[in-house]
């Protein structure tokens, strides 16, 4: 599909799009397109102009997609991907079936980029500017009975502003459950420097 005059310079950033799915029976020699598995949030909300790279865990029975959701930028009717204010954020939909219907658990993200930090002597975060990308490992029940599920992602320091892309690192967040609370672990630290998107 050729993009509208207003949106053509976002062509090859990936920032204009919404999640189809597709299945093959022959280990992926041949595929046949069903269609949209999630498309874009509501008005206002943090994935209203495009949802993208998502990953897909089952847990209980159920399917958890999660995916990269973006806003269009403010004051604007698109998504720039400038290195200012177009953040992204982590959300999750949830369904019975692989086929879907997903439906978002929240029209709030799993997970947000870090503060900025107020200090002009002290570096923000790694993820102070992009948080995307997840890649999910849901572990068994502990000895205890507690449930672990690992979400790595991809982080982008805003200080770092038009260069932060050769400077991503890789993070990671642990919830109890699918739906959240995540937390940062490693302080908050990146745990992997010089990468990019990740699969499990």
């Amino acid at each position: 599909t050729k993009l509208p005059p207003n949106l053509k310079h976002l062509g090859a950033s990936g920032y204009v799009g919404t999640i189809w799915y597709a299945t093959s029976r022959n280990e992926g020699l041949h595929w046949i397109e069903h269609g949209p598995a999630l498309g874009t949030g509501a008005p206002g909300s943090f994935d209203s102009f495009a949802v993208f790279t998502p990953n897909i865990v089952m847990f209980d029975k159920r399917y958890w997609l999660y995916y990269t959701g973006v806003k269009a930028t403010p004051g604007k009717d698109v998504f720039e991907n400038n290195s200012i204010n177009d953040f992204t954020a982590i959300g999750v939909a949830v369904a019975d079936s692989p086929h879907g219907p997903f439906a978002r658990l929240s029209d709030k993200p799993i997970l947000t980029v870090a503060p900025k930090s107020t200090d002009p002597t002290i570096s923000s975060s790694f993820d102070s500017y992009r948080v995307d990308d997840a890649a999910l490992l849901v572990l068994d029940y502990d000895k205890d009975g507690d449930l672990y599920v690992w979400l790595y992602y991809k982080g982008r320091n805003i200080d770092h502003g038009r260069s932060g892309p050769a400077k991503t690192q890789m993070g990671l967040a642990i919830a109890q459950t699918p739906a959240g609370r995540y937390t940062r672990v490693n302080n908050g630290k990146p745990i992997l420097p010089d990468s990019h998107e990740v699969m499990i």
